[in-house]
């Protein structure tokens, strides 16, 4: 899929929806969703209850001062606000998201739509490198790599199963563009149209 389609789809579809044409989908447990204009608390220590929260978009995460790759010093962003921005490929061009990794935990975010998964299949990352674009360039954090954990019990069983599922390690789908799906399309059309004649 060229650049352009990339964008195209990033803009008419969901993170769910992307994923879902690969073949993964967070009720199997292939990653754990983000909605950022949300967000998420996490524990730092580790621990479900902590008092030593951070919290990663949502709106609230305003930083005072926040640096990227190139040194400029940005003011009173929030999160989501910062990654969108900072999306573009080593050659400062923008891209449809970002993928990070840390410690064996991936985790990618899409641009525009604010929304973020984690995972511990790599083939997800390269798939959305490969296939949408996403580049590796950014300031994108990967939550829960270095012994933080969410902070509540919920999101925390979740990702214990996305944990235990998602290294797995199951094998991308292809996604297609526009065009291809609508020659499938017609494909079909015209297969159902010469059985229905032989009939």
């Amino acid at each position: 899929m060229r650049r352009e389609e990339a964008f195209e789809k990033a803009q008419e579809s969901s993170f769910k929806e992307i994923l879902g044409e690969m073949g993964y989908s967070e009720d199997s447990n292939d990653f754990m969703y983000i909605n950022m204009k949300e967000g998420i608390k996490i524990a730092r220590d580790g621990r479900v209850g902590s008092s030593d929260i951070e919290q990663l978009g949502g709106g609230l995460s305003f930083k005072e001062t926040r640096t990227n790759a190139q040194g400029m010093e940005y003011h009173n962003m929030s999160d989501q606000e910062f990654f969108d921005m900072e999306c573009k490929n080593e050659v400062g061009q923008k891209v449809p998201g970002l993928v990070a990794s840390n410690n064996g935990v991936y985790s990618a975010y899409l641009a525009g739509r604010q929304e973020m998964i984690v995972t511990k299949n790599p083939k997800i990352i390269q798939a959305l490198q490969k296939q949408m674009h996403f580049s590796d360039n950014g300031p994108l954090p990967t939550p829960f790599s270095n012994g933080d954990r969410p902070a509540s019990l919920n999101r925390e069983l979740k990702l214990r199963e996305v944990e235990a599922k998602s290294s797995d390690c199951k094998e991308p789908q292809r996604l297609k563009s526009k065009a291809e799906k609508q020659e499938d399309k017609n494909r079909q059309a015209l297969m159902s149209a010469i059985q229905g004649r032989s009939r």
